[in-house]
């Protein structure tokens, strides 16, 4: 079996986790450390609502997306259990949407 070689860090991705009670919780950040249990993003921000899905995907943030930057700086860690993860290919938001 082939295992793929781990992605660099410093990119841009986007993390989609799943809640304790059903539900889903969408991140978007810089990736700075990962272990087999966590995930550490700066430049982050917690996204409340995509918009269009395809759009946000795309990296594209519209009028109906929400999302509450964290101060730049800042270190979010985030459980990986179930996570989704993809490369963001859009700007990372720094002003409140």
């Amino acid at each position: 079996m082939k295992t793929k070689p781990p992605r660099p860090l410093g990119r841009a991705i986007t993390i989609d986790m799943p809640l304790p009670g059903g539900g889903s919780c969408r991140y978007i950040g810089r990736e700075v450390r990962r272990d087999a249990d966590r995930i550490v993003l700066v430049e982050a921000a917690w996204v409340a609502h995509t918009g269009r899905m395809s759009d946000f995907l795309a990296g594209v943030l519209d009028g109906a997306c929400e999302v509450e930057p964290h101060p730049p700086t800042m270190e979010v860690e985030l459980p990986l259990t179930g996570a989704v993860i993809a490369d963001w290919p859009g700007t990372l938001p720094a002003v409140k949407r």
